[in-house]
């Protein structure tokens, strides 16, 4: 995903990257009045930028073939071209009708994008052809083709480099031909107003020719009255009259009414004012009333005693149109700008932002994206990130290289923090200086944190493998515990059955042996230390029977306070240790096995007095919780470490000297065969709390 972003934001910026390029050269030939300079200007900026090839082709006369009139890649190489078409680039003509693509252009004023190698193909044998395409290093090339108009008729061919986002960039292109198409038209047409100026003073016979002929339409006035003293035929065609018609007539029928201020138009008062010529757009009306757009340069002039006023109208009627046009694509390109959901932003060498679209300004929190001219990152987002990005921006500037694709966090002027995906590049000028930077930021939050959650869920995954694997391990322990338990439970059980028999019976006979007294009472204590090992020993067995199982449940309706107090009576408890049983009144009698709860009491009672070194006490208290009966067995003992918690019910586990690690286990596996659940809690040096749950409903 991260690779398709790059791939998407790099198109981007080439897009971004021709739009200023074609931007800047407009700007460049914009009011040059000289077709020479025009073409040397092209050709310059298109050769400096290493990046867009250019060439331009005019028809001839007859407008069948074209001739290279600019050319911003083929000056180094001209001897190689020439050696491969046998003509200089001056004398080389191309045949229109024998290549469709320039017939597709010329003739259906069509725009299009093709392989140089296929053009040469048209016009070159096919080996010359591919010999030049390598030369030129153009096999794999692609070029966009567009008419040059002269006055809505296609004179010519502009041609350069395509991008990837070729259908974004051929409107572009379009616009751009466009520009050069008016600023050439410009030139052509005041390089022949200003011949006509001089061929007028030289002569008044070739004045009169020129003046008739020129295609600009002329009105000549009296300055005073306004009043129309002379045209040309194009001033005929341009308002639909006659001569009859426009002769000895005031000047204001020339424009629409609501254009007359008074008695003069607006535009004639202004040139009657002025010594120095200025052109005045504004409208004309036609006989038929049908308006048109005009510029007017106007001179006014000494002529036997009067003031003569000539302007020369030209018809911009087309032009607007294409002008409205090229705004409308403009309009279209901010839209794009403004309406892209990744911020856009243009920076001076020393950071500070000059312009920004939308989504920039929403992410500084301004509601113009004006309001950001003049400041800097420091206004707007941390010092950390401020810095940082002041210093790229600075590398930037110092060595031109670009910054592409750097993931960074940010916080946007609502307090929210983002990832973002930042690429930034220079500006330069003609000199290939850096005037600044340009930069587009994409929100990669998503992403990253999509990252971020399948790292998460492979190391939850990596974690889960590691318990099932330790389950596993375990639960094959515990199997084989199992098994062992209940073959030493079986065959221990008979041999202390034996042991608890010849036990009884020695007690039985102990008063008919022959012995003292004295003799009689140690006799009677070894008896008595004989079946307190006993017991311990028969307790072993029973928990290892009951771990290994399987123990089979007798669910009845008990009351837990007699269970209580009947396995508290069977245990021998130091008077230092004080018993409290408090049972709410409240709790009703529950479903369980009363012999399984009395070896859970047994265990958990002997537990705590065990924990308890001298003395202390032993609290056992049950009520009702909610859906469940709790009983807590608290004692003042020694406590638990806290490492040796969560290995506290496994079997085999213990911190006593004396102990086999059942007693636990062994009350969990019994609670559990029941419903219920143990909890435990306990703090060093001040004791233990053993939780039983016991669900009222199963």
């Amino acid at each position: 995903m991260l690779n398709e972003q790059k791939s998407l934001d790099t198109l981007y910026h080439q897009l971004i990257k021709a739009i200023i390029f074609t931007d800047n050269v407009s700007v460049k030939i914009h009011g040059l009045l000289d077709e020479t300079k025009i073409y040397r200007v092209l050709e310059e900026e298109f050769a400096k930028s290493k990046i867009y090839g250019m060439c331009i082709f005019l028809l001839t006369n007859d407008g069948s073939k074209l001739r290279i009139a600019a050319t911003s890649d083929f000056h180094k190489k001209n001897i190689i071209f020439e050696e491969a078409f046998k003509s200089s680039l001056e004398q080389f003509r191309i045949e229109v009708n024998q290549s469709s693509l320039c017939s597709q252009v010329v003739k259906e004023e069509k725009t299009i994008e093709f392989r140089i190698i296929d053009l040469l193909k048209e016009i070159a044998p096919s080996m010359q052809s591919n010999l030049i395409s390598k030369i030129f290093g153009t096999q794999k090339k692609r070029f966009i083709m567009t008419p040059l108009y002269y006055h809505g008729k296609v004179t010519g061919i502009f041609l350069t480099s395509s991008i990837p986002l070729s259908e974004q960039y051929i409107p572009i292109v379009r616009i751009f031909t466009r520009h050069v198409s008016a600023d050439l038209e410009l030139a052509k047409e005041y390089s022949e107003y200003e011949k006509m100026e001089e061929t007028l003073r030289k002569s008044e016979e070739k004045y009169r020719g020129l003046f008739e002929e020129a295609m600009d339409a002329i009105f000549v006035a009296d300055a005073e009255t306004g009043i129309l003293l002379d045209c040309n035929r194009a001033a005929l065609r341009l308002v639909g009259r006659k001569k009859l018609e426009v002769i000895g007539k005031h000047q204001r029928i020339l424009h629409p009414p609501e254009d007359v201020v008074g008695e003069f138009t607006d535009s004639f008062l202004r040139h009657v004012s002025k010594d120095e010529d200025e052109i005045i757009e504004t409208r004309i009306i036609t006989k038929t009333g049908k308006i048109r757009d005009v510029a007017i340069k106007a001179r006014v002039f000494e002529l036997e005693g009067r003031r003569i006023i000539q302007g020369i109208f030209r018809d911009i009627t087309e032009q607007k149109k294409m002008e409205e046009e090229l705004k409308h694509e403009r309009d279209l390109l901010r839209a794009l700008m403004d309406n892209i959901p990744d911020t856009i932003y243009f920076k001076d060498v020393n950071s500070r932002f000059t312009r920004i679209n939308k989504a920039q300004a929403q992410m500084l929190g301004v509601k113009s994206p004006d309001e950001a001219v003049g400041k800097t990152d420091f206004d707007y987002f941390t010092p950390e990130h401020a810095k940082d990005a002041y210093n790229d921006e600075q590398t930037i500037v110092k060595t031109g290289m670009p910054m592409v694709y750097k993931v960074e966090r940010i916080r946007r002027a609502d307090g929210q923090f983002l990832w973002v995906s930042a690429t930034k590049v220079s500006i330069k000028d003609t000199t290939n200086h850096v005037v600044g930077i340009v930069g587009i930021s994409r929100d990669v939050t998503e992403s990253k944190k999509m990252q971020e959650e399948l790292v998460r869920h492979s190391e939850h995954l990596e974690e889960l493998v590691k318990e099932r694997t330790a389950e596993l391990t375990n639960a094959g322990r515990l199997a084989a515990i199992g098994e062992t338990a209940a073959m030493v439970g079986h065959d221990l059980r008979n041999p202390l059955q034996t042991i608890v028999g010849t036990f009884y019976l020695m007690r039985e006979h102990l008063d008919s042996i022959p012995c003292s007294q004295e003799e009689k009472q140690s006799i009677e204590k070894l008896l008595n230390r004989v079946g307190g090992e006993t017991k311990y020993m028969d307790k072993i067995i029973s928990d290892l029977q009951d771990y290994a199982g399987p123990t089979k449940t007798n669910i009845v309706e008990t009351n837990i306070y007699d269970v209580i107090s009947e396995t508290l009576s069977s245990l021998t408890i130091p008077d230092t240790i004080k018993v409290t049983v408090i049972i709410s009144d409240s709790l009703p009698k529950l479903m369980v096995d009363p012999t399984l709860m009395r070896r859970v009491f047994t265990n958990l009672f002997l537990n705590a007095v065990q924990a308890i070194p001298d003395k202390g006490e032993l609290m056992i208290e049950a009520f009702e919780k909610g859906e469940a009966a709790i009983i807590k067995v608290q004692d003042t003992g020694v406590g638990i470490p806290e490492a040796n918690m969560p290995k506290l019910f496994q079997p085999l586990f213990t911190t006593k000297a004396k102990g086999q690690g059942l007693g636990l286990a062994v009350c969990k596996r019994l609670l559990e065969l029941q419903g219920a659940e143990i909890m435990a809690e306990s703090e060093v040096d001040k004791g233990s709390t053993f939780t039983i749950k016991i669900p009222f409903r199963r």
